[in-house]
C-alpha cells in the first residue's frame, strides 16, 4: 500500500499478522454495503450498533491485533530494548515516559491504541490514494510528468540518492499535490464541543456534529477556476 505504513510500525511477528489484515479492511472497504455504518454517520444513535457492521467486526480484530503490538512493545522498552531506528508508535511511547518522567498522568491504553489507530489509517489509505491518483495524473499528462523529470535531473545526479531534504525545496515536485489530495478525503466532520455561532446567525448546540463535504467544495466552479483541470502551475504559493 503506501510505503509511509513501513515507518509506523517496525516489521516484526506482530506487525506481519496486522499489515496483511490491514490492506484486507482497506481494499474491501464499501459504504453502501453497510447500512449501519451510513445511518450512524448522520443519525449518532445508530454509532452503538456498528460494532455488528461489517467494518466494526474487522475494526475490533484489527484494534486487538494494534494493542498487543503496543503492549509487547512497551514491554520492551521497559526492558531496555530501544530500537535505533523509531518508528511511530516508538515515538509516542516515548512521549508517554517523558511524560510520567515530568510527573505528569501517563496517557490510559487505551488512548494510546486509539490515536495510533487513527495515525495509521489516516497515514495509510490517504498516503497511497493520493500517491496512486498523483501517478494517474502523471500518466495522463507527460509535458508534467517530462517538466518533473527534468527537474529532478537537474537537482540530482544519476547515481545520487535523492534526499528529502533537497527535494522538499524542488518547485514543481510538489505542484501536483493539492489537486492530488483534493480525491483523496470526500468529507470530514467534526463534532461541536461548546456552543458555536457561525457567520454570526448559524447556530450550533453542544454534541452536535458538522461533516463539511471536502470533495463537492474543492470540485465546485463557484470556488475555483477551471477546477476539474490539472493545472499545477496553479499553486505557486505552496511551492
Amino acid at each position: 500500500m503506501c510505503a509511509w505504513t513501513k515507518h509506523f510500525v517496525h516489521q516484526g511477528p506482530l506487525e506481519r499478522v496486522l499489515l496483511p489484515r490491514a490492506r484486507k479492511f482497506i481494499a474491501n472497504i464499501q459504504y453502501p454495503k453497510s447500512t449501519i455504518f451510513q445511518l450512524s454517520l448522520f443519525f449518532p444513535i445508530f454509532k452503538h450498533l456498528r460494532r455488528f457492521s461489517i467494518f466494526g467486526k474487522e475494526d475490533h480484530v484489527l484494534i486487538q491485533n494494534l494493542s498487543a503490538i503496543i503492549l509487547e512493545r512497551t514491554k520492551q522498552r521497559a526492558a531496555g530494548n530501544i530500537r535505533p531506528l523509531p518508528d511511530l508508535i516508538d515515538l509516542i511511547l516515548a512521549e508517554n515516559e517523558k511524560r510520567v518522567e515530568n510527573g505528569e498522568k501517563p496517557l490510559h491504553h487505551d488512548i494510546i491504541v486509539s490515536n495510533a489507530w487513527a495515525l495509521f489509517f489516516a497515514g495509510y489509505e490517504t498516503t497511497s490514494t493520493a500517491i496512486a491518483f498523483a501517478s494517474y495524473l502523471l500518466a495522463k499528462h507527460p509535458e508534467v510528468q517530462q517538466t518533473l523529470y527534468e527537474e529532478m535531473t537537474s537537482a540530482f545526479e544519476d547515481s545520487e540518492t535523492i534526499d528529502y531534504e533537497r527535494a522538499v525545496k524542488l518547485p514543481y515536485l510538489f505542484s501536483p499535490r493539492p489537486f492530488a489530495c483534493r480525491d483523496v478525503v470526500t468529507f470530514t466532520g467534526r463534532r461541536c464541543i461548546k456552543e458555536t455561532v457561525i457567520a454570526g446567525k448559524i447556530r450550533v448546540p453542544v454534541g452536535v456534529s458538522i461533516v463539511a463535504p471536502v470533495h463537492s467544495v474543492m470540485w465546485n466552479e463557484a470556488n475555483y477556476d477551471r477546477p476539474s483541470e490539472f493545472l499545477p502551475e496553479r499553486y505557486p504559493s505552496l511551492t
